[in-house]
């Protein structure tokens, strides 16, 4: 699918300045009292607002991605998203430089949909790599990025981002990314159980830079309970939670397999 559509996108919350835009595309209420009726328009899937029936999806993100690509709105500039997916998932990357930097995506499902809508906010050159060549075209062709080859070739990517299930517990053996095609700046795992995931252990051991997925669900719980109460909880004090149950989990599994703990 190709289009003529010219839009960015911005995450609220992102500690960025947010772009000038004459219309502007809101998902998830991130237009708050913002929304200009008649100008712009709030797509969500759950929110009740504008969204028609065509452009319904799973997430907010490719609602927005469908309806901006598919020339009903071409003079919509700006996607604007308060999504606590992408925000817990840029969080980690905070002190990263992202804009013009290669962003190699493993996997084209849901996750991935995030994921790209957060680095295209931050200025990155995004690829979708999946096993599935269609699936990670469908995604390409959506976000307007790039479809990349499958296994994610050597050299191309500074920020490689497994949006997988591959190596999460029980099957920790296991890595969606070669050992020996690990040569770049950062690998972030969305996986957080185990802790290190088989990727990160082979990335660490090739000198990159690692990030796993926990400090990704802590930032999203801090959005969502400051969403439905008001309040604002400690992240120190759910990580702390995360980081015990976690620990806890893997004493069992050592118990079960006879293994001191």
């Amino acid at each position: 699918m190709t289009t003529s559509v010219t839009h960015r996108f911005y995450i609220e919350g992102s500690g960025h300045p947010r772009p000038p835009a004459a219309r502007v595309i809101y998902a998830d209420g991130a237009g708050g009292g913002s929304v200009r009726p008649g100008t712009d328009i709030e797509l969500s899937h759950w929110v009740p607002n504008q969204t028609a029936p065509e452009f319904k999806a799973d997430t907010s993100t490719e609602i927005c991605l469908r309806y901006a690509s598919s020339g009903s709105r071409r003079d919509a500039d700006l996607v604007v998203n308060d999504h606590a997916d992408v925000d817990g998932f840029l969080a980690p990357l905070a002190g990263e430089t992202l804009e013009g930097r290669r962003a190699a995506i493993v996997g084209a499902g849901g996750s991935a949909r995030s994921v790209v809508s957060g680095l295209r906010s931050r200025g990155a050159r995004v690829s979708v790599h999946a096993r599935r060549p269609e699936a990670a075209q469908a995604l390409a062709d959506a976000a307007q990025v790039s479809a990349g080859a499958w296994p994610v070739p050597r050299g191309s990517w500074d920020l490689l981002v497994n949006t997988t299930p591959v190596g999460t517990h029980p099957d920790i053996d296991r890595s969606p990314v070669d050992a020996g095609d690990l040569d770049g700046a950062l690998v972030y795992d969305l996986v957080y159980n185990p802790r290190p995931t088989r990727l990160l252990r082979d990335a660490a051991a090739a000198g990159c830079r690692t990030l796993d997925g926990l400090d990704m669900l802590v930032a999203q719980a801090v959005r969502q309970f400051a969403w439905w109460t008001g309040v604002t909880p400690e992240a120190r004090v759910l990580l702390d939670a995360a980081e015990q149950r976690l620990a806890a989990m893997a004493a069992d599994r050592r118990t079960e397999a006879g293994t001191p703990v």
